[in-house]
């Protein structure tokens, strides 16, 4: 998603097509995406060979390094077809299209459906009018392994959560909450906080378009949280202590190019 929202912004900026070449089937996710862009157009195209083979012929043009926002892609492109090559995550390439984003990005009817389903389910005893729903994203599993960890991933603790769970509590009085995570166990484990709601049992994508349905959203680590985040129409806390120092992470990210100032930050 972010490589996409960024060729996307990067390119109606320099006033050049798309050609995006995709591994996952995105299209059937997000029937928008291929739309075209203000002054061009938008070509998706699935990864082989052939695709790869058509990338080299372009003129290879890199990030300043693959976690660090590099302005000049914005601008500053060669006359001649360009290969963007890094990772492309920071939200400053974007953010000006996020309006753009969220209808590129809005889900197949199927997912909504499931989405919907799942959440009258959750919200049957919940007095919708008289409460402010917020979404939790929380991702352990991969990110809670050892090479992760090594790499300098650090996960929230019980503080983030009551952290943020009180900053909510405060600002908007009677909350229910809604979570996901691809460690639900943990979860139901550990965040055992009054008015709460745990989804299981759905894929990535409902999930997302499940915490699109929220008021507001409590993230945490991976580029998942961020994408809800950046979805959201509501208020955003995020982890701030999510990098190690002096860790391979720590040399390659910049921590404020991939959170918006607009959003609230929490440590442990």
């Amino acid at each position: 998603m972010s490589q996409y929202a960024s060729l996307l912004s990067i390119a109606a900026n320099n006033n050049r097509n798309i050609v995006f070449i995709w591994k996952i089937d995105l299209i059937s996710i997000f029937p928008n995406l291929a739309d075209p862009i203000f002054n061009g157009s938008v070509i998706l195209l699935r990864h082989s060979k052939d695709t790869k083979h058509l990338c080299h012929k372009f003129t290879k043009v890199n990030e300043t390094a693959k976690g660090i926002f590099t302005r000049e892609l914005l601008t500053d492109l060669p006359q001649q077809d360009v290969w963007l090559y890094g990772w492309l995550t920071s939200y400053k390439y974007f953010i000006n299209y996020l309006p753009e984003l969220r209808h590129r990005f809005a889900f197949n009817s199927t997912i909504n459906f499931k989405a919907q389903n799942v959440f009258d389910t959750l919200m049957k005893d919940v007095k919708r009018t008289e409460i402010t729903l917020v979404g939790v994203h929380v991702r352990r599993g991969d990110m809670a392994s050892e090479k992760q960890q090594e790499m300098g991933i650090r996960l929230p603790s019980l503080s983030y959560f009551t952290k943020a769970i009180n900053y909510y509590q405060k600002r908007y009085g009677a909350i229910h909450f809604i979570v996901t995570s691809n460690t639900i166990g943990w979860c139901k484990t550990h965040l055992k906080f009054e008015n709460v709601s745990f989804s299981e049992g759905l894929s990535a994508v409902v999930d997302m378009a499940l915490l699109g349905k929220c008021d507001h959203l409590i993230t945490t680590v991976g580029t998942f949280s961020r994408w809800a985040g950046y979805l959201s129409h509501g208020d955003v806390v995020y982890y701030r202590d999510y990098i190690r120092s002096n860790t391979l992470t720590d040399r390659l990210v910049n921590v404020e190019d991939m959170f918006p100032t607009s959003w609230i930050p929490f440590g442990d």
